[in-house]
């Protein structure tokens, strides 16, 4: 979705469609925020999960830092930010195919065939 809004905002002539690019790509912002904390649950365990997290942080820091920076001197290269937006929507696209193509762990034998509760285990 937010690849959607992203090419939106490149097309934006009107103030209702800068309006539609602020519906569309902050439902899909955020969505990807409990999205990507429940993946990185899912795929890397308790035991790794803060550590994943701070990895992912700092590389999120680092580009989001460094987005503007490179949309700026493409700005002053091609006179427009449409070569910016066109490359942070291709990285979006990129990264929701790698999402899809993700191979999830089977869970451990002794989760196998358990249901899913939310209720703690009762003490014998």
């Amino acid at each position: 979705m937010q690849a959607v809004g992203i090419w939106v905002l490149i097309y934006t002539s009107d103030l209702w469609m800068a309006y539609l690019f602020v519906i569309i790509f902050g439902f899909g912002y955020g969505a990807s925020l409990p999205l990507s904390q429940s993946f990185r649950g899912l795929l890397f365990g308790r035991k790794t999960f803060a550590t994943v997290g701070g990895i992912v942080f700092a590389a999120s820091t680092i580009t989001t830092v460094a987005a503007p920076v490179i949309s700026g001197y493409l700005y002053d290269i091609t006179g427009s930010y449409g070569a910016g937006l066109y490359i942070m929507m291709g990285i979006i696209i990129l990264s929701g195919i790698a999402f899809l193509l993700i191979k999830y762990p089977k869970p451990p034998a002794r989760l196998a065939g358990a249901p899913m509760t939310a209720d703690p285990p009762q003490a014998p």
